[in-house]
């Protein structure tokens, strides 16, 4: 109402948790727990002001006081108080896959809003389309993918957001849902979303002939690419019978006969194998 002898530099309102305040911590700038809002418009002597202020905790009740300040010093109007309604969940839409192969996924969705608290955690869920239980954290074979931090929006913009996830199946049917959790609870978003992961090649009828004292051929026959038009990989591997670890590709011990990516039936040369030893081989794409 009065912007005493010297020009008001800043003017606005503070505002704290009723709870922390006391008579040793009031209601001013620069004490725990206290905030404040500055109203950067033009000051207008004798007509009300108001700021907007976010983030407050649900179901709280706060004090706070208007202030201004010029070269002389701070003055504050007496002290009110109030309290936030409840918070609701948050809102949580537009799931999405992406980069979908056929093991592994690209999943998300977005916070539309925090619903009035800070939103604790946030990402997907999903389990196989099969699965009959509810698709929630902690549902029987239901797998939960969190974000890195959690995604809080306050109330605006909308703020998308993408997890990986691996492990999955080929060929395999999914559902999957976004979602967020505040003090108030968790939402998902509706309905579930489905994806199919992609079919991997089919590769039949391991074959070996010519057999010598170090060398055979070795074969297969691919018959399908999967979901793939074109295959990056196929051939053959081997192993000594004798060899602890898992007959795969880059596994210790074991030996990799590549053609290329050719479909259909193939054979490769074996060489350099030791004679009266015994071996385990597979055909692969």
């Amino acid at each position: 109402t009065s912007i005493g002898s010297q020009p008001v530099t800043q003017y606005g309102v503070v505002y704290a948790l009723t709870s922390s305040i006391t008579a040793q911590n009031p209601v001013q700038i620069g004490n725990s727990g206290v905030f404040n809002a500055v109203d950067n418009a033009t000051l207008s002597l004798n007509s009300p002001f108001t700021v907007s202020v976010s983030g407050l905790a649900g179901t709280s009740g706060y004090s706070y006081a208007a202030y201004a300040i010029n070269s002389v010093g701070t003055t504050y109007s007496s002290v009110s108080t109030f309290t936030t309604q409840s918070a609701n969940a948050p809102a949580v839409d537009t799931p999405t896959d992406t980069l979908i192969t056929g093991t592994s996924a690209t999943l998300g969705g977005t916070v539309e809003t925090d619903g009035g608290a800070a939103v604790s955690e946030s990402g997907i869920v999903y389990a196989l389309a099969s699965n009959p239980n509810p698709l929630t954290i902690g549902s029987p074979g239901v797998t939960k993918v969190d974000t890195s931090s959690p995604v809080d929006n306050g109330t605006s913009p909308a703020v998308p957001f993408t997890v990986p996830v691996s492990g999955l199946s080929f060929n395999t049917a999914y559902v999957f849902a976004a979602f967020a959790t505040n003090s108030s609870g968790t939402t998902y978003s509706s309905p579930a979303t489905h994806f199919t992961t992609l079919a991997a090649p089919t590769v039949t009828n391991p074959t070996v002939a010519a057999l010598t004292a170090n060398s055979a051929t070795l074969g297969g026959d691919v018959t399908s690419t999967g979901s793939a038009t074109t295959l990056s990989q196929s051939g053959v591997i081997y192993a000594l019978m004798s060899n602890p670890h898992p007959l795969q590709l880059s596994s210790p011990g074991v030996t990799e006969l590549d053609t290329g990516g050719t479909t259909g039936i193939f054979t490769l040369p074996a060489t350099g194998l030791s004679g009266g030893t015994s071996y385990t081989f597979e055909a692969f794409a």
